[in-house]
């Protein structure tokens, strides 16, 4: 075993390293970063409850009369 560490270069070590990055899925990485994000940022969602928010809101101010 000893022999083994010894023979190994900074190479095989960056290699190793690529190689678990590329087994990372991509659903992995957004349920990990998700937990995260979901802490500090909205979800895409609220942008569109505030618009239609600000819409229902909108359309309850009293409307202009037409001067013609």
């Amino acid at each position: 075993m000893a022999e083994f560490i010894k023979s190994w270069t900074i190479k095989d070590c960056l290699f190793l390293i690529y190689q678990a990055w590329n087994d990372v899925s991509a659903e992995t990485l957004r349920n990990a970063w998700g937990k995260l994000i979901d802490r500090d940022m909205p979800r895409k969602n609220s942008c569109q409850d505030s618009t239609l928010e600000a819409c229902n809101l909108l359309n309850k101010l009293p409307k202009k009369r037409s001067s013609l």
